[in-house]
């Protein structure tokens, strides 16, 4: 599942402790700082045997809501069949970074809590996160189950501190419309064919304007956050920022494109609302659901909302590519972290290994909370071809868990994050131009990039 963390703003307290991500940092911390790369686990100690401790509690920043508490209460009945002599404490409202922030300010941080690639950024920086691979080396525990990503997103330095909880997007079209129209989307993420062209003629085929709007549209996409556009650059051939994450690439031709073929879509076309418009009918949901619309892309929880609400027959996709090679999916989902003040580390690494178990990324898929991280989950039956739509375009899921394009970890990519928001929230809004809104964003973000080593 996809939750964006929510931008910070930077304060100090008393304690001379950053609350929010960015700014200023020490020349110690910078020090330390830079992006993820490929691989993990490279030349590290093993940790000591565990001593699983009778009596203890682990403090959990844990996620919740009307589908998820019941979810994470079938984890804890997991670890506690395992483990009955540790207990939890769990603390609700402190998925995003600025609460954890303060509440590492006030030294009274949980003993695991899950972040995007912005958190992992801010927190491995600052040393208050513990890498796994001394657990992992330890327990020779195997990750050649896991798809590859989905333990590499949440590698920093060489290291790996997360434990996935996968996200995955894909376009969501109205096969019934579709066919009505006379156009396929293809059920796979290598169709060479699957086109920026060939999806805008696709979205003029079905757009019915009124006015200066339109009744039925070809595509509505929530642009607001990064994970939504960015692979349509990916797609392109175009990267955000260079590998580690000291120079910014969007203003770069192959971005450049793919950002302006996305303003097209709602401004030259037009097939695509404006946000102010999607607003004024009911939403993306509300459209789709009313058959109003052809195509949309958004994280695999869609999957269950679909199988609730949607009366006609629909499927999925992949993200249209441009000039790259191929379409590249994006998401990640969130990682869960160990904190380095922990004094029950080895009984939440055992939290870790439950959670990341084949029955909890069986149970994680089965309810549509999140796709798997495990192949062998993925490639089950119950999974990849359920009873239930999409049926064995499930497949497409999967596909998209073997090209999913890894994030850049910046240190500062929560007020990163705030910043792409803002600026390209104009091109979306038509308020100005895709060159003039990603020169200010470059501007602006160019003094947060990670430092060179």
């Amino acid at each position: 599942m996809d939750n964006p963390t929510r931008p910070m703003r930077l304060r100090r307290t008393r304690r001379g402790a950053f609350l929010t991500g960015t700014a200023a940092l020490s020349a110690s911390a910078l020090a330390a700082c830079g992006a993820g790369t490929q691989g993990g686990g490279g030349a590290v100690d093993a940790a000591p045997a565990a001593q699983l401790k009778k009596g203890a509690k682990i403090v959990w920043a844990i996620d919740d809501g009307t589908t998820r508490t019941p979810l994470r209460e079938e984890q804890i009945k997991m670890f506690s069949a395992k483990f009955p002599d540790i207990t939890f404490e769990k603390i609700t409202g402190a998925t995003g970074a600025e609460k954890l922030v303060s509440m590492f300010a006030a030294d009274t941080p949980p003993d695991m809590f899950r972040q995007e690639g912005p958190g992992l950024g801010y927190f491995a920086s600052r040393k208050q996160i513990s890498s796994l691979d001394p657990f992992i080396k330890r327990d020779k525990y195997d990750l050649s189950d896991f798809f590859p990503t989905s333990w590499l997103q949440w590698t920093w330095k060489g290291l790996r501190y997360g434990v996935p909880f996968q996200g995955i997007r894909n376009i969501y079209y109205n096969r019934a419309l579709a066919t009505q129209i006379n156009v396929k989307f293809p059920n796979t993420w290598k169709d060479a064919n699957w086109t920026f062209e060939t999806f805008l003629d696709a979205a003029k085929k079905v757009t019915i304007a009124q006015g200066t709007s339109a009744t039925r549209w070809g595509t509505a996409d929530i642009f607001t956050i990064r994970r939504q556009w960015s692979p349509w650059v990916w797609g392109n051939g175009g990267e955000l920022f260079n590998e580690d994450g000291t120079k910014i690439l969007l203003d770069q031709p192959p971005a450049m494109e793919a950002i302006q073929f996305i303003a097209d879509l709602i401004h030259k076309h037009p097939v695509m609302p404006t946000p102010d418009e999607l607003k004024a009918q009911g939403g993306q949901a509300a459209l789709f659901q009313a058959g109003n619309l052809l195509a949309y892309h958004n994280s695999v929880n869609n999957v269950a909302l679909n199988r609730r609400t949607v009366t006609f027959d629909w499927s999925m996709s992949a993200v249209p590519h441009g000039k790259g090679k191929q379409s590249r999916a994006g998401g990640g989902g969130v990682g869960w972290f160990m904190t380095s003040s922990s004094k029950v580390k080895d009984e939440v690494w055992e939290l870790m290994k439950v959670l990341a178990s084949k029955e909890s990324v069986r149970l994680e898929a089965e309810r549509g909370e999140a796709p798997p991280s495990r192949r062998s989950v993925a490639n089950e039956p119950a999974f990849i071809n359920p009873p239930e739509p999409p049926k064995g375009d499930m497949k497409v899921i999967v596909e998209a868990l073997e090209s999913v394009h890894t994030e850049n970890v910046m240190i500062n990519g929560t007020e990163i994050d705030a910043i792409l928001d803002a600026e390209l929230g104009q091109i979306w809004t038509g308020k100005r131009t895709a060159k003039e809104s990603v020169a200010e964003a470059v501007n602006k973000i160019k003094p947060l990039l990670n430092p060179a080593d």
